[in-house]
């Protein structure tokens, strides 16, 4: 009997390794609410045809080629009764004649026994494709790499995003109206410490966004996505949301609505505060049940001169 103990000190890691890369659970899910920014999330996550901040390397990478000066940004939220925590930093800068190049780090830490974290690194590289800047192109080079207490729970991998965004400007019907398309995680793959190869959830989005006056945007996105686990494996989520400037800019207030394909829709709000050089935004999202209400905050410096592209 003496040698049971023993026994049981070597089978634990293994089974909580079992659990944890086994069939039931899945590295880096794109399930719930989950995107980076919270001014992206106030408006429901209907940012692909915005996606003008450094968050849009989520969303939509072209967008990154919207950015006139350098921007560093970052985000905090606790979800879920504050057993997740996210964390997102981002840097982008001009380079090139109307390039932008952008480096950021997104974490997911599950806490707990398991100390699972989940880090994604992101090369990211936008430009104008055209000289009047209404077509943008963006590419995001990434790195996964999820580990956790147990030496043989976590694996490591590559992906590519790729997006698009076009901007119609309607002088007499408003301002512009948008158009963007993202491919995220296509044919992306996480290789575990245990030999097991993963698939990443991919998800496709399409988005179009009407500025009708110079401070008020209405946005619609629809979002398939095909993700083990949740419920439905494999659906169209819609996500809607209306963002406003008051006080010649410097006050945003937006509403938003998430269409999940597994519980009832959800809504969120959102609020900012916009100075010449920097922001700060808040965001509040409904959760089904018992998960609890989830609030993000997230903060923007810009600075540097002014691109041509900035006018």
């Amino acid at each position: 009997m003496t040698g049971l103990p023993a026994i049981r000190r070597r089978l634990l890691p293994a089974l909580c390794a079992g659990l944890l890369a086994g069939p039931a659970a899945a590295y880096f899910t794109k399930g719930g609410v989950t995107g980076l920014g919270a001014r992206p999330l106030g408006m429901g996550g209907a940012f692909t045809a915005i996606a003008d901040e450094t968050s849009s390397v989520w969303w939509n990478p072209a967008g990154l080629g919207q950015l006139t000066r350098a921007e560093l940004s970052g985000m905090y939220a606790a979800v879920f009764n504050g057993k997740v925590t996210y964390l997102f930093t981002s840097a982008a800068f001009p380079v090139f004649a109307d390039g932008i190049m952008g480096v950021s780090w997104d974490r997911k830490d599950f806490g707990g026994d398991s100390s699972l974290k989940e880090d994604v690194y992101y090369m990211t590289f936008a430009s104008t494709l055209t000289e009047d800047r209404t077509f943008f192109g963006g590419v995001n080079v990434k790195f996964f790499n999820a580990s956790s207490a147990f030496r043989d729970v976590g694996g490591t991998g590559l992906g590519l995003d790729w997006g698009v965004l076009y901007r119609l400007p309607l002088p007499k019907f408003g301002k512009e109206v948008r158009f963007g398309f993202s491919a995220q995680d296509l044919s992306t793959e996480i290789h575990e410490s245990l030999g097991v190869v993963q698939d990443v959830p991919s998800v496709l989005r399409v988005g179009g966004a009407y500025q009708f006056e110079r401070w008020i945007t209405l946005a619609l996105d629809a979002e398939h996505f095909k993700d083990p686990s949740v419920a439905i494996s494999s659906g169209t989520q819609m996500r809607a949301g209306v963002e406003g400037w008051f006080f010649e800019g410097a006050l945003g207030v937006r509403l938003g609505y998430v269409g999940f394909a597994t519980v009832p829709g959800r809504y969120s709000a959102g609020v900012s505060y916009r100075a010449a050089d920097w922001e700060v935004d808040y965001a509040y999202l409904g959760h089904a049940g018992n998960l609890g209400d989830s609030h993000r905050a997230s903060f923007a410096l810009r600075f540097g001169r002014v691109t041509a592209g900035g006018g």
